[in-house]
């Protein structure tokens, strides 16, 4: 089918990535420019994006985002900083609470997902997060 624009969101200076979390509510999105990761509430009526009117402060220049597959936990690799920010996502609200920063090698420019036991054979991430949300950093 074809697609039927439905208007621009401002979203602030430099957004670089955006991630859906699983249930289709609400949409995270890098602002680079601002140093920040802002949300949005995703209208079930007509796929407007409502600001969660907050932001979140993720390291300096965040470039990349990853949110678990259960939708509890979301993932910003920070670029000048060279650390991943994690964050609890509210089911409810979709407020996001800083859990822990953590260093890694050099720009974490792509995260992925891996099981706990399951090796990191790829060469297309350089950050990975296992599915029990400890941060496993630098694989290559």
């Amino acid at each position: 089918g074809a697609l039927t624009p439905l208007g621009a969101t401002p979203v602030g200076m430099l957004p670089v990535q955006s991630a859906l979390d699983p249930t289709g509510r609400f949409l995270y999105v890098c602002v680079s420019g601002e140093d920040v990761v802002r949300g949005f509430k995703i209208d079930e009526a007509n796929g407007a994006l409502i600001s969660l009117g907050a932001d979140w402060g993720s390291g300096e220049q965040p470039v990349s985002l990853c949110i678990d597959p259960a939708g509890q936990f979301l993932y910003a690799g920070n670029n000048d900083t060279d650390d991943l920010a994690s964050f609890r996502i509210d089911a409810g609200s979709g407020a996001l609470t800083p859990l822990a920063r953590t260093r890694t090698r050099d720009l974490p420019l792509n995260l992925a997902l891996a099981q706990a036991d399951a090796p990191l054979a790829t060469s297309a991430c350089n950050c990975a997060v296992d599915l029990s949300g400890a941060c496993r950093v630098g694989c290559s």
